[in-house]
């Protein structure tokens, strides 16, 4: 039987989201060191998330998250504008509470 956690409520930060970027072809956001949780979730175009040797290539409607502590680097569509979204948020510590190192990164939106 698998071990029932208790829900955590995450906090959002709002001076860091919930909101909608826009990129022009080619661009690239980053190196940045990650201070909290980030979802970033890719509604047009294309890009690929670098963090350290691990390289994601990410499409249309993929969700993905960013980890505190993770250094990354987003490289957005070579060849037409990218729009995504985001959100900063921390969760609480305590019993329960997740390792960072242990969230799962991403999923696309079709798996």
């Amino acid at each position: 039987m698998t071990e029932r956690l208790p829900p955590l409520t995450p906090t959002l930060l709002t001076r860091l989201g919930p909101a909608v970027a826009d990129y022009p072809p080619g661009s690239v956001f980053g190196p940045r060191d990650g201070g909290s949780y980030e979802f970033v979730w890719l509604l047009h175009g294309s890009a690929r998330w670098v963090c350290d040797d691990l390289t994601v290539p990410l499409t249309s409607s993929a969700l993905q998250l960013v980890r505190p502590g993770m250094r990354d680097t987003f490289h957005w569509d070579p060849r037409r504008p990218t729009r995504h979204a985001y959100t900063h948020f921390r969760l609480p510590a305590g019993p329960g509470a997740r390792s960072p190192s242990t969230t799962p990164a991403g999923r696309s939106s079709g798996t």
